[in-house]
C-alpha cells in the first residue's frame, strides 16, 4: 500500500470516526488503520498517523468495544500498544498504557474461558504478569476443568490456589469471574438481546458487516379505550409515519396481534398499546428487518404481561434470535452477509443457543462447523424456527408461567378493579360461589408437549402441565431421528377435526414386536380415537421381510386446503432397507401407500402443479444404486413400489408398478462404493423452487472421513429442472483426506447429471412418469 493510499484511507477514516457509526466499529477499523501502517510505509512516516490516531484509539478503547471479539483481534490491540510504548505519547495517555493493557489481558483471558480454550487463558494471564516459580505448568494441569464443572468455576478454584503465590494475579482473575457472573443468563420480562449487523462498518478483508450485540427493553403500556391505534416509541421519541422503523414495527405489531389473539384472547383485538423501545446506541442508525422475530417476541411478552396485570411470561438473555417476520409471523431469510457476521458474533459471545430461520439452519451450521474447527470446545446451540409460534413454544427462548389458581384470582381482581364497585362485589361473590367451576372452565387442556416416564406417555399443556398419561405397558421412547433440522420425529401434535384442540400422533418404539409400526391417535383428553398398524410382512428378491416396522416420521397437512386435514406416516422395517410412506385421512383410514426400497429420510409437501393439491416431497436412499433419490407423489394415488431392476435383490414381485409423479436418481461421488452411500439429506421448498442438499451416508467409522457430511446442494424448479448445483467444502475436504486430492472437473461436472424415470427406462432430461 504507497503512502498515497494510507493518506486517502486516512481522509476516509477520519470522516468515518465523526459519522454514526458504533463505537465498536470504530474501534475496529482504528486498530486495521495502525495495525497494516508499519508494514506499508516507513517507520518514521507510521508515526505521525500513530499520534495522530492516538486520541480516538484510546477514546474508544473499552470494555465494550473490545467485549465479545475474536481472540485474534486482541494480538493486533497489543502490537498496537507495545508501539504506543516506544513512541513519544502525550504524559495522560503514556501514563494509562498500563492499566490499557491489563484490560486487554482481561478481556483476552474471558474470551479463551468463554471459548472452553483453558490452556490458552491460563498462559495468557501469565505471560503478561511476573509470575511465581511456586505456580508450575502441573499447577496448571491440576486444576484443568472436568466435563462436570463450568470452566468459569474451574478458573475461580486455579484463582483460589494461587492466592498466596500470586497475590498480584488474585485480583485481576477476580474481574474476569465477575464479568462472567455479570452476563445475565436469566428470563427477563422486558428485555432482550438483540444481534445487529453495523451497515456503517467496513469491514476490512470482507463484504461481511460487523456484527453487534446489544440489550434492547420494551415497556408496554395499554391505550385509554378510545385509542384506535397502536403507538411505537424508539428511544423516546415517538416515529413518524414514514420511517423505517415504524414500517418494520407495524408488521411485526400485526403478527404478533394475530398470534396472540389465538393464543391469549380475541379481546386484544380491541385494545392498543404504547410500545416504548429503548436501545443504548442512541446515536445509531438502524435499517433493515433481521430483528423482527427477537422484536416479536419481546412485544408478545409484554402484551401478554399486559393482559394478565403481571409478570407470566419472559424472554430468554442465553439465546439469541434473528430472522426478518412478515405480517402472518412466518420467519424469513436474512442476507447472507447479515447471517454470517451474526452467527459469527454469537459465537464469540457468552450465549449458548441460536436460533435462525428454518430455510438458513444449514448455512449458520456451516458457518459454527468452520469456526469450530478453530475453536473446537466453544458449544453453541443452533435451532430452525418457520414462525412466530414455534419460537413462542420454544423453551430455550420464552418461558410462561402457568396459570395458577392464585394467579387467575389476581387476574380477575385487577380486572374488577377496573370497574364500578357494583360489579366488583359482585364478582367477589361469584368467585368465592363458583373457585371450582371457574378453574375447571379455564384450565389449559390443549397438549403442546410431553413427558415420558418408563411406560407412560404423559401429555402436557402449554404450561407444563399433565393432562393425562397413556400406559403402554412397556418402556416407550421419543425418538428424533436424522433428517431436515431435526424435524423427523414419531410423535405429532396437530388439530385433525377443527376444533382448535390438539390430537396426539405418537407411534412408539417397543420391545414388543407385536407393537411396532403402530400409530395411535389420543384426543386432547386423552381418549384413544384410532391405531393404525404401519406395514406389513413382504418378499423383496428371494428374501422374506417380517412384519417388523418403526415409525421415524409423523406429519400432517390440509392436502386440498379445504379443512381436511390428513396424515403421512414415514417408516421403515427393523433392521432392513424396505421403507413405507402411508397416507391416512384423519380417522386414520388408510388412503394409500407406496414402497422405497431405501430409507427415507425427509418428508415435504409443496403443489409443484398448481392442480390444488399439495403434492408429498420424499427423499433419502435407493438401496439398488446405494445413491441418493427423491420421489414426488399425489396424495390421493398412492400405490406401488419404486422403480427397481427386475432381477434385483431390491425387486418385489408382490408390490405393483409405482404411482410416483417423478421419480429422481442423483449422481454418485467418488464416496459411493462399498457400504458407503449417498442421501437426500435435507430439502427445503422454496419459492417456486426446490433447495436439495445429498450427503454420505455410511456407518462404519474411516480414519480421517466423516461419517456423514454434505456432498452437493442442488437448486431445482418446480418442473423439476435443474437450476444450479454447488458442491460443498466438506465435500472437497474429505475427498483430498480420503484420496490424496481434490476431484477433478470431470468428476465435478458429473454430479449435475440427475437421472428421471419416465416408466419405462431412466432419462437425463426432466420428465414425468408416464403411467
Amino acid at each position: 500500500m504507497k503512502v498515497i493510499e494510507i493518506e486517502n484511507y486516512r481522509t476516509r477514516l477520519l470522516e468515518y470516526v465523526q459519522g454514526v457509526a458504533s463505537e465498536r466499529s470504530k474501534f475496529f477499523q482504528i486498530v486495521f488503520f495502525l495495525s497494516i501502517l508499519r508494514s506499508s510505509i516507513d517507520n518514521n512516516s507510521a508515526v505521525s498517523y500513530e499520534l495522530e490516531f492516538a486520541s480516538f484509539f484510546f477514546q474508544y478503547f473499552d470494555d465494550a468495544s473490545l467485549k465479545h471479539s475474536n481472540p485474534e483481534f486482541y494480538k493486533q490491540i497489543d502490537q498496537i500498544l507495545q508501539i504506543y510504548e516506544r513512541i513519544e505519547l502525550h504524559p495522560d495517555l503514556k501514563a494509562k498504557l498500563g492499566h490499557y493493557r491489563q484490560i486487554l489481558m482481561k478481556q483476552t483471558v474471558y474470551e479463551w474461558l468463554n471459548l472452553g480454550e483453558w490452556e490458552k487463558a491460563i498462559n495468557g494471564l501469565q505471560k503478561h504478569l511476573p509470575v511465581s516459580h511456586a505456580v508450575s505448568t502441573s499447577r496448571i494441569e491440576t486444576y484443568q476443568p472436568t466435563g462436570s464443572k463450568d470452566i468459569f468455576e474451574s478458573f475461580a478454584d486455579w484463582a483460589e490456589s494461587i492466592r498466596i503465590v500470586q497475590p498480584e494475579i488474585y485480583p485481576l482473575c477476580l474481574d474476569v469471574i465477575n464479568w462472567h457472573h455479570s452476563e445475565d443468563r436469566d428470563f427477563l420480562a422486558d428485555t432482550t438481546q438483540l444481534l445487529f449487523a453495523d451497515q456503517t462498518a467496513e469491514s476490512y478483508k470482507s463484504d461481511v458487516p460487523f456484527g453487534m450485540i446489544l440489550p434492547v427493553q420494551l415497556h408496554v403500556k395499554k391505550r385509554p379505550k378510545d385509542a384506535e391505534e397502536d403507538i411505537v416509541k424508539f428511544n423516546n421519541e415517538i416515529l413518524s409515519s414514514r420511517s423505517h422503523i415504524n414500517h418494520v414495527f407495524h408488521d411485526v405489531i400485526l403478527a404478533v396481534r394475530s398470534v396472540a389473539e389465538k393464543r391469549i384472547s380475541e379481546k386484544l383485538e380491541h385494545w392498543h398499546f404504547t410500545f416504548h423501545l429503548s436501545i443504548p446506541q442512541k446515536e445509531a442508525v438502524f435499517t433493515g428487518s433481521s430483528w423482527d422475530a427477537p422484536i416479536a417476541l419481546l412485544i408478545y411478552c409484554g402484551i401478554l404481561n399486559q393482559y394478565y396485570r403481571q409478570k407470566l411470561a419472559r424472554v430468554s438473555q442465553d439465546t439469541l434470535i434473528t430472522g426478518c417476520l412478515d405480517m402472518k409471523g412466518h420467519i424469513l431469510p436474512v442476507s447472507n452477509a447479515s447471517l454470517k457476521s451474526k452467527v459469527s458474533a454469537t459465537f464469540f459471545s457468552s450465549q449458548t443457543h441460536l436460533i435462525v430461520p428454518m430455510q438458513q439452519i444449514g448455512e449458520a451450521a456451516e458457518i459454527i462447523n468452520n469456526l469450530r474447527n478453530i475453536y473446537p470446545n466453544r458449544h453453541l446451540t443452533l435451532e430452525g424456527a418457520e414462525n412466530l409460534d414455534q419460537l413462542i413454544s420454544d423453551k430455550n427462548a420464552f418461558k410462561q408461567d402457568p396459570m395458577t389458581f392464585r394467579r387467575r384470582l389476581v387476574f380477575w381482581m385487577k380486572q374488577l378493579r377496573e370497574k364500578p364497585a357494583a360489579i366488583l362485589s359482585f364478582a367477589l361473590v361469584l368467585i368465592v360461589l363458583f373457585v371450582w367451576i371457574g378453574r375447571w372452565i379455564t384450565f389449559d387442556r390443549n397438549p403442546v408437549s410431553y413427558e415420558i416416564r418408563g411406560s407412560h406417555f404423559v401429555a402436557k399443556n402449554l404450561g407444563d402441565q399433565d393432562l393425562w398419561s397413556y400406559d403402554f405397558k412397556d418402556p416407550v421412547n421419543i425418538q428424533v431421528f436424522p433428517g431436515m433440522d431435526g424435524t423427523r420425529i414419531n410423535l405429532r401434535f396437530a388439530d385433525l377435526n377443527g376444533d382448535r384442540q390438539n390430537e396426539v400422533l405418537y407411534g412408539p418404539i417397543l420391545g414388543q414386536p407385536d407393537w411396532q409400526g403402530l400409530c395411535f391417535c389420543f384426543s386432547n383428553r386423552g381418549k384413544l380415537l384410532w391405531k393404525h398398524k404401519i406395514g406389513r410382512p413382504i418378499e423383496f428378491g428371494n428374501e422374506n421381510y417380517e412384519d417388523h416396522y418403526n415409525i421415524f416420521g409423523i406429519y400432517t397437512d390440509n392436502l386440498r386446503g379445504d379443512g381436511n386435514v390428513s396424515v403421512l406416516i414415514e417408516a421403515g422395517h427393523a433392521p432392513y432397507f424396505p421403507s413405507v410412506l402411508t397416507v391416512l385421512d384423519n380417522q386414520g383410514e388408510l388412503m394409500g401407500e407406496y414402497w422405497n426400497s431405501g430409507r427415507m429420510n425427509v418428508c415435504r409437501f409443496a403443489d409443484l402443479n398448481r392442480d390444488g393439491i399439495r403434492d408429498i416431497l420424499s427423499g433419502g436412499i435407493n438401496n439398488e444404486t446405494r445413491g441418493a433419490c427423491l420421489v414426488v407423489l399425489n396424495p390421493f394415488n398412492m400405490k406401488g413400489c419404486s422403480p427397481q431392476d427386475s432381477s434385483s435383490h431390491y425387486y418385489s414381485h408382490e408390490l405393483e408398478t409405482g404411482s410416483e409423479l417423478y421419480y429422481l436418481r442423483f449422481p454418485g461421488s467418488a464416496f459411493r462404493y462399498g457400504k458407503w452411500g449417498e442421501a437426500v439429506i435435507r430439502l427445503s421448498i422454496l419459492e417456486n423452487e426446490l433447495s436439495i442438499a445429498v450427503g454420505s451416508d455410511y456407518m462404519v467409522d474411516t480414519p480421517n472421513i466423516s461419517n456423514t457430511f454434505d456432498i452437493v446442494e442442488y437448486r431445482l424448479d418446480y418442473q423439476l429442472h435443474l437450476i444450479s448445483f454447488s458442491p460443498t467444502d466438506p465435500y472437497f475436504s474429505q475427498h483430498e483426506k480420503h484420496f490424496g486430492r481434490f476431484p477433478s472437473e470431470s468428476e465435478i461436472a458429473k454430479l449435475g447429471q440427475i437421472q428421471y424415470w419416465n416408466g419405462k427406462e431412466w432419462v437425463f432430461e426432466p420428465t414425468m412418469v408416464n403411467h
